[in-house]
């Protein structure tokens, strides 16, 4: 959430091409579109073509490109629109080498607060949290994730230890804070912490210390795949990934996706950038 997504924070790139032509390709001016075609390079003209004929690209509030802030699958076409300055190495982020290959990136540097607080809040289940995600946004976290106690449940049968979550609940939801100064991040996090307090069944609520922070991201970058098949559970594996929406549909999304699981008999666990995706255990 501090920086953005890969694809925001990519100025240039320089790829190696089917043909063995290498180029330096970004941000795309008229002038420099003109010496490229010059150079008998059609293959921008066709990109141009296409987005000049492509309704649903022409069109930025497409359903096909909403304006999300976690929108990762499929090509950014949208990138190569004048609006976006025909940023030709922007739309071949996440083409994942279908396109071109990668052999260096100039990129974005984003500052690292050295000072962070995390906040893990329980709820009974994702949608409920989902449902606050909006609520949460305005205290502008650097980091935003969630997964399902289940998870939790998955890794202690495997012998994990350094595992304690905000206790009674079902799905925990990690909340991270930074700034230049340790009182500041502290005090954002003792702010959610009573904002959300005085709702309506409120989450429980954990703050952790820099030590016990380190050891809860672990379970999250680790668990989902860690936890999938733990002993005597139902199998599970990874299955649905991805999948974005925006803040405020995030709740109903999940459960609907929820429905479609049990009404089919597949199990598991959700996981994700609880801002704007959900991505599933399955």
């Amino acid at each position: 959430m501090l920086g953005g997504k890969t694809v925001d924070n990519v100025e240039e790139l320089r790829v190696l091409l089917y043909d063995g032509t290498q180029l330096t390709v970004g941000a795309t001016s008229d002038e420099e579109f003109d010496r490229i075609i010059q150079k008998r390079r059609s293959s921008w003209r066709n990109l141009r073509q296409l987005t000049q004929n492509s309704r649903s690209i022409r069109r930025p509030g497409a359903a096909r490109f909403p304006k999300i802030p976690r929108r990762v699958s499929g090509y950014n076409l949208d990138e190569l629109l004048p609006e976006s300055g025909f940023h030709t190495a922007r739309a071949l982020v996440g083409t994942e080498g279908t396109c071109a290959i990668v052999l260096e990136a100039k990129l974005k540097l984003i500052p690292r607060p050295p000072f962070r607080s995390l906040v893990a809040l329980g709820y009974t289940d994702a949608f409920t949290a989902a449902d606050h995600v909006p609520e949460i946004l305005p205290f502008h976290p650097i980091g935003l994730e969630g997964f399902e106690g289940s998870i939790v449940d998955g890794l202690r049968k495997k012998g994990a230890s350094n595992l304690e979550t905000p206790a009674g609940r079902a799905w925990i939801l990690l909340v991270e804070f930074g700034a230049n100064d340790a009182n500041e991040s502290k005090t954002l996090a003792l702010q959610l912490i009573d904002r959300l307090g005085q709702s309506p069944d409120p989450p429980t609520s954990r703050l952790y210390t820099e030590n016990e922070a380190q050891a809860v991201w672990q379970i999250r970058e680790s668990g989902p795949r860690a936890a999938a098949f733990a002993p005597g559970a139902p199998a599970e594996w990874e299955g649905w990934d991805d999948a974005a929406v925006a803040p405020e549909k995030l709740g109903a999304y999940s459960a609907k996706i929820r429905k479609l699981m049990d009404e089919y008999g597949y199990h598991g666990a959700f996981y994700g950038t609880s801002v704007t995706a959900v991505s599933t255990c399955v």
